[in-house]
């Protein structure tokens, strides 16, 4: 039997990872320990298909990845929705009706009421369950990069929600993003760190980008699968 290629292998394991995020395979048996599973939300929806988020830095394929999983026809993939910046606003919007200022907390925490999250888990399921529905379609994905800064309010609303992280190599995503480097923050944001050394700070925007997906990896292994572009 000749040898299969590079592409065929690639394909067959993003079929193993859709399979898990439509619920069709069964637990891993990998022999990674699974994590703690966290407080599920109060909403009845035991036995249907989570969210799912892509977690990548900019430049890395996930715009290639989302036209891939929306081809699939149980999964609805839309362009950047910048969901996790949109939750953040709104948050901090519901939590100053309350009174407070903001919903950040010391050493980075946050706070968030049982109200507030169901509201605004509301908000965004209602509207994105609908559109996925209008297609025809059970399962809604997420792709935006910058939703790695927001990572620990996307777990408040969302507990059980699962995750493909997707991983490119530090140069090949430098190289890729420096033309587009006044285009995304982060990377801007990294380059005052790095006293204006475009190079450095790109590098550095991407350690701090795969830190924080790495970081999640850790945490939630169970529901954290890793893709290499």
């Amino acid at each position: 039997m000749a040898d299969r290629s590079p592409a065929a292998e690639g394909l067959e394991i993003l079929d193993e990872k859709i399979a898990f995020l439509l619920g069709s395979a069964g637990p891993r048996t990998d022999g990674v320990p699974e994590s703690r599973p966290a407080e599920a939300p109060k909403r009845s929806d035991a036995g249907q298909p989570q969210p799912v988020f892509v977690l990548s830095c900019n430049r890395a394929g996930s715009t290639l990845l989302r036209f891939i999983l929306d081809s699939h026809p149980e999964i609805y993939c839309p362009p950047e929705l910048f969901l996790g910046q949109a939750a953040h606003s709104l948050a901090i919007f519901l939590c100053g009706l309350e009174g407070r200022d903001s919903y950040g907390e010391a050493e980075g925490r946050i706070y968030v009421t049982e109200a507030i999250a169901e509201t605004l888990r509301a908000f965004i399921s209602d509207r994105l369950n609908a559109h996925t529905a209008l297609r025809g379609k059970r399962l809604w994905c997420e792709k935006t990069p910058q939703n790695l800064y927001h990572l620990p309010l996307l777990e408040i609303l969302f507990p059980r929600a699962k995750y493909l992280c997707l991983h490119r190599h530090c140069l090949d995503v430098v190289a890729s993003a420096l033309p587009l480097a006044g285009r995304i923050s982060g990377i801007q944001k990294s380059i005052f760190k790095s006293s204006g050394h475009v190079l450095t700070g790109a590098i550095r925007w991407w350690c701090e980008m795969t830190r924080a997906s790495l970081e999640h990896e850790r945490r939630h292994p169970d529901r954290c699968f890793r893709l290499r572009y």
